[in-house]
């Protein structure tokens, strides 16, 4: 399956629910974790990649420019054909 994670706010916040992400793949080792992340907790965003509990980053971030970022970040998401998304950001 794959899970597309919202947690673009804080790096705390991001710490807090990264259980998630291991329970994810120790659930089943072929599960997907693709987290939408932002500027603000890249950098253990990053960590969990290494540590192999997600598979790739989308840093919202990088869509922050131009009238059309929704769309384009949209677009990109949709890529990842998620089967399962947890938003974690309540805006």
């Amino acid at each position: 399956m794959n899970y597309l994670v919202f947690r673009n706010d804080g790096i705390g916040d991001l710490i807090v629910t990264s259980r998630v992400f291991e329970l994810i793949k120790i659930s089943n080792l072929n599960n997907k974790v693709y987290l939408v992340c932002s500027n603000r907790n890249l950098k253990y965003a990053l960590e969990l990649k290494n540590s192999g509990f997600v598979d790739k980053i989308i840093n919202s971030d990088d869509f922050n420019y131009g009238l059309f970022k929704n769309l384009r970040l949209i677009i990109n998401l949709r890529q990842l054909k998620p089967d399962i998304s947890l938003i974690y950001k309540i805006n």
